[in-house]
């Protein structure tokens, strides 16, 4: 309920308003409430405005000067109301957090907004693509031009919007395909199997599978004819834990954010989008026992679940009954060990974007005594993951400390993007243990030329290992084709390098020109489901002397396929049915 004086929120019961102390009649408010509805109501509210604006011309000019100033100054007492109300502290950091996560979602920058790569993406999840991948390993002293052995494996992929699926994936010896998989895939039924190995394809109807994994029999037979031991269920188990985390939490955590405190410190500069900028701070203090009430709730979830309790017994050796037990004892010691009020430091820069988090907390319990602390920077121009710098470092009592850092900036200028990470780890323990690892991953990408190249290292103790790759963009049309091909790769260990193992691989996406057509009436079909032992004995010996003789089919016939040499992975396949297997 509102007052009709000056507009103020107040409960339905109240007497007199909670900010101007005017007087409430509800029997006067009882008496004006209408039970008429819809087109009625907004005709007489309508009626309403037009008789008060006729009374208002026919009102003395003084009248209307006071209602004019009057009306002004609401206003403008409403406006400043909304301003401070807006730049209180607690509404900034939610806006904030607001505008980094839609930046880091829907904004684009170095790579993906030079390809176009958020428009291929769509195109691939919701609508008509066709898909070609490629990897050829040739083993031999590639920098002589010899190669002993090409292997590959060679693919392709269609999609429509009707959600049916058809592909092939096959393995290639030099420039000959040596033997593939066809597949089929719709609402009702999924088609597999391979026309150079045997004759039938095999199929399985997608309702007569979900009625026999429902059925308690056809469980038993599996497991006593095949050994396949189904526990399964078809239910959405997991995600019904998780719909059930969040109904339980979700009171929790809206009660932890209208307890936080927020308050104004002092101001910080950081280098954001390489210009220094001048940034807010803001302190966010939480309450301990919000803390404790968020994770008691989510723990009593997890220890109610049975699905949960009895894969940690499975795990750990031991009955659901014990491990619901030490489940409790350790939520009982993590709890005890919340003595303190969680406190971060978080700075609000340009965009209302936040670009820094700072905090550290301890436990200090019985048996749990570790102390945490980190910040994290997000300092990218337009994508806030352009820039980012991670630190943090935990001590657990005097026995062991660890220290992460991670870092990745990216640079778009002119014709060139570069790319550059960093990630690094120590971790130490009561002088029993000193451990350091490394790595270092190094990109750019020529806009103008289509080249790109990449490297990468990697050093643990006693062990070193490097890798690079290189190869070209191509036959790109932004936002609708991306062909992409790696021409050349190289490994290295302990700073030897392995020049006899040449990789090249490419990959392609383009829009689907033809529609997907059903072509399981071209085909002899299988029931996966109506197979017995002794017909998947025989089916094993077929496609083994099969395999055995050389008995293979060659690219164009039985299947539609790419010769593996090919470069251009969106290349069109020769004019042959998919399924048809030429037997």
């Amino acid at each position: 309920m509102y007052c009709t004086k000056c507009g103020a929120e107040m409960p339905d019961d109240a007497l007199f308003c909670t900010a101007c102390g005017e007087k409430i009649d509800h029997e006067d408010e009882a008496a004006s409430e209408t039970t008429e509805s819809g087109n009625k109501e907004k005709m007489g509210k309508r009626a309403w405005n037009r008789k008060n604006a006729s009374d208002s011309r026919k009102a003395p000019k003084k009248g209307m000067k006071i209602a004019l100033i009057a009306a002004a100054g609401i206003a403008v007492c409403g406006l400043a109301a909304g301003v401070v109300l807006l730049n209180q502290p607690k509404a900034v950091i939610a806006r904030g957090v607001k505008n980094t996560w839609k930046a880091i979602c829907t904004e684009e920058s170095g790579v993906p907004e030079y390809l176009g790569l958020r428009q291929i993406s769509r195109m691939v999840d919701t609508g008509k693509s066709r898909r070609k991948a490629e990897l050829a390993v040739s083993v031999g002293p590639q920098n002589m031009g010899i190669g002993l052995a090409d292997v590959g494996l060679s693919g392709w992929l269609e999609k429509d919007d009707k959600g049916r699926l058809l592909g092939r994936l096959s393995g290639t010896m030099g420039e000959m395909e040596m033997a593939g998989l066809d597949f089929y895939h719709d609402e009702e039924k999924t088609v597999a199997g391979s026309p150079e190995l045997y004759s039938e394809y095999f199929y399985v109807d997608h309702q007569e599978l979900k009625e026999k994994l429902e059925d308690s029999k056809f469980r038993a037979l599996l497991e006593e004819e095949f050994g396949i031991d189904w526990e399964g269920e078809l239910d959405t188990e997991r995600l019904d834990l998780l719909a059930e985390y969040w109904d339980v939490s979700r009171e929790d955590w809206k009660a932890l954010i209208k307890n936080m405190d927020v308050a104004k410190i002092d101001k910080r500069t950081f280098t954001v989008g390489g210009k220094d900028k001048a940034c807010q701070g803001y302190e966010l203090t939480i309450d301990r026992d919000d803390i404790r009430q968020v994770l008691e709730d989510m723990d009593d979830v997890m220890l109610n679940n049975s699905m949960l309790v009895n894969a940690a017994a499975e795990a750990a050796w031991t009955s659901p009954e014990d491990m619901r037990r030490q489940l409790k004892e350790i939520s009982k010691r993590l709890l005890g060990a919340l003595k303190n009020d969680l406190v971060l430091q978080v700075y609000v820069g340009p965009k209302g974007r936040i670009v820094c988090v700072e905090g550290d907390y301890s436990l200090n319990g019985e048996v749990i005594n570790m102390s945490l602390n980190g910040s994290l920077e997000l300092t990218g121009k337009k994508n806030p993951l352009d820039t980012v710098y991670l630190e943090a470092e935990g001590k657990v009592a005097s026995l062991a400390a660890g220290k992460l850092t991670f870092s990745r900036e990216l640079n778009d200028s002119g014709n060139m993007i570069k790319d550059n990470v960093n990630l690094g780890l120590s971790a130490t323990g009561a002088g029993m243990f000193n451990v350091s690892a490394k790595a270092e991953a190094n990109a750019s990408l020529n806009k103008e030329k289509g080249r790109w190249n990449a490297e990468a290292s990697l050093t643990l103790p006693g062990v070193q290992g490097s890798a690079s790759a290189n190869g070209t963009v191509g036959d790109l049309a932004k936002g609708k084709q991306f062909v992409v091909t790696l021409d050349d790769a190289s490994v290295g260990a302990y700073g030897l390098s392995m020049p006899f193992v040449g990789i090249t691989a490419s990959y392609g996406v383009e829009p689907l020109k033809e529609e997907i057509v059903d072509p399981t009436e071209d085909v002899k079909l299988v029931n996966v489901l109506k197979l017995t032992r002794d017909d998947l004995n025989e089916i094993g010996s077929e496609i083994g002397n099969n395999a055995g003789s050389g008995g293979f089919a060659f690219p164009g016939m039985g299947c539609k396929s790419v010769p593996a040499s090919t470069t251009a992975p969106c290349t069109e396949a020769p004019e042959t049915k998919a399924y048809d297997s030429g037997y």
